[in-house]
């Protein structure tokens, strides 16, 4: 018997889903609405109805959320319910779906694209959601769901930073923010998976120390024993891999928390021809995406810009990167990390811990049984 799939379930009407309608913090503006409509699905589309077990959190969805417009929709103003990553079973496909993802009960995982909630407010803390082809996988035999949910997008986003930064044997390699959901994967890719020379990772705690190192980080600092913040931690790395001339220096620097002065004093511990990658926004995402990005990408370096190249990422899912998701996954090169798996009805908890930058992993809510 197959052990990807499960008995289709029953499709309700009505479905339990976390639902906004106005912006501010998650805890002002979240609500668990008990009979939220079932998202319909289209017999004209490829699409997939998902019943939903577990969502991972987006950390940038937890600080949008205070910023989001409500922009105007074909079907007039309506609730909207957070979150894009899943793990689940398909409940119902269309003649159009692609053959393997149309056979109802069949285990998947994957991350709506963001033009599903912004445009038209889907979102995964619900049980049901309605998602393209593109944006779902078959989950490999022995992924366990709390391992699939948020995968798809922190695992992607993590290959897509290493590869970017051009990151591979022989490599060395600085990760910022390791402990993360992208940290976490960032360190795995570029040990394990593309045979970087050396990983040396920020993390804090007895337990961040013992989660970096087990992901395959070389060598882990503290930032706060740096003397906190950016600063600090470039401070560090410029005393310890700086030196004369490039030798002792990182190839890359993988930034997966968004510090503005890391990347302004980068050049004290970063070569001349290495990459600085960055896909957080801890200062803040309208100083981060109208200042901080485009003086990096910009400012002439006569005038005082930084000598060294600057990536701002932003991560479209591809099928390709899944596939090799899966494969690193059933190679054993991808462990689990997960901060802490949280009920449905304490989602409000789940974005106090993920927004106080001490989970070590991912947070994942169950959503409902498999």
């Amino acid at each position: 018997m197959s052990t990807t799939t499960t008995p289709a379930p029953v499709i309700p009407p009505t479905m339990r889903a976390w639902t906004y309608t106005r912006r501010g913090p998650a805890k002002d503006v979240l609500h668990l609405t008990p009979d939220h409509p079932v998202p319909h699905l289209s017999p004209n589309t490829p699409n997939i109805l998902i019943r939903i077990t577990h969502a991972s959190l987006t950390p940038s969805i937890g600080r949008l959320l205070p910023h989001l417009p409500f922009l105007p929709r074909p079907n007039g103003p309506r609730p909207s319910i957070p979150e894009l990553s899943f793990t689940g079973t398909i409940a119902a496909a269309t003649p159009l779906t692609p053959a393997h993802l149309s056979t109802p009960g069949t285990r998947v995982f994957g991350m709506l694209p963001p033009t599903a909630h912004f445009l038209h407010g889907a979102g995964t803390l619900a049980q049901y959601v309605v998602a393209p082809p593109g944006a779902v996988g078959v989950c490999p035999a022995g992924l366990s769901a709390e391992h699939a949910a948020g995968l798809d997008g922190n695992g992607q986003t993590a290959l897509l930073m290493c590869r970017r930064a051009g990151v591979g044997g022989g490599s060395r390699v600085f990760v910022h923010g390791a402990t993360g959901g992208v940290g976490t994967v960032a360190v795995q890719v570029a040990k394990a998976a593309l045979g970087a020379r050396e990983v040396v990772a920020t993390g804090s705690g007895e337990e961040g120390f013992a989660l970096a190192k087990g992901l395959g980080a070389d060598r882990v600092v503290d930032h706060r024993e740096c003397g906190g913040g950016g600063g600090g931690v470039a401070g560090w790395l410029a005393a310890e891999y700086g030196g004369e001339g490039d030798g002792g220096k990182f190839d890359a620097v993988l930034d997966c928390v968004g510090t503005q002065v890391l990347f302004e004093r980068s050049p004290g511990f970063l070569k001349e021809g290495g990459v600085f990658v960055s896909v957080g926004a801890m200062e803040g995402m309208a100083a981060t995406l109208f200042w901080n990005v485009p003086v990096n990408y910009w400012w002439p370096r006569a005038l005082g810009g930084t000598p060294r190249k600057y990536i701002f990422q932003q991560t479209p899912m591809t099928t390709e990167r899944r596939e090799e998701l899966i494969k690193l996954v059933q190679e054993g090169k991808l462990k689990k990390a997960v901060d802490n798996v949280f009920d449905m009805e304490n989602v409000l908890g789940a974005y106090d811990r993920m927004l106080s930058q001490r989970a070590k992993g991912k947070i994942v809510v169950k959503v409902q049984d498999g």
